[in-house]
């Protein structure tokens, strides 16, 4: 049902590659990102098919963390430190955390500052 009220967003606002202070089926989404699949529409895929889901959000988040986003820094942490699409490594987690908290993340300097206690 969200796929749905989100294809209906996104053709009602002329495709955007991004957004911000949306609200789609009670989910709030202060900022957002358009990402189009790199999987060919020819390819057989299962819409529940939650392996692929976390290898291609991996691969964003870790680009946008890559080019200086707090907040895909500060979720990229979240990762490496519960093991979520990457292997677990807490080591990487601070780097990550550190790395937001930087930029002013509040949330990530929140994480890194657990991790030191």
């Amino acid at each position: 049902m969200l796929v749905k009220k989100v294809h209906y967003f996104l053709e009602k606002h002329n495709n955007p590659t991004e957004f911000s202070n949306t609200e789609i089926n009670g989910l709030e989404i202060s900022r957002g990102y358009i990402i189009a699949s790199p999987i060919a529409q020819t390819e057989n895929v299962s819409p529940s098919s939650s392996e692929l889901l976390i290898k291609t959000t991996s691969k964003w988040i870790r680009k946008a963390a890559t080019l200086g986003d707090s907040d895909a820094q500060n979720t990229l942490g979240l990762m490496y430190l519960k093991g979520e699409g990457v292997k677990k490594n807490i080591n990487l987690a601070k780097k990550w955390f550190k790395k937001a908290s930087t930029l002013g993340h509040a949330q990530a300097q929140q994480n890194l500052d657990a991790l030191q206690h």
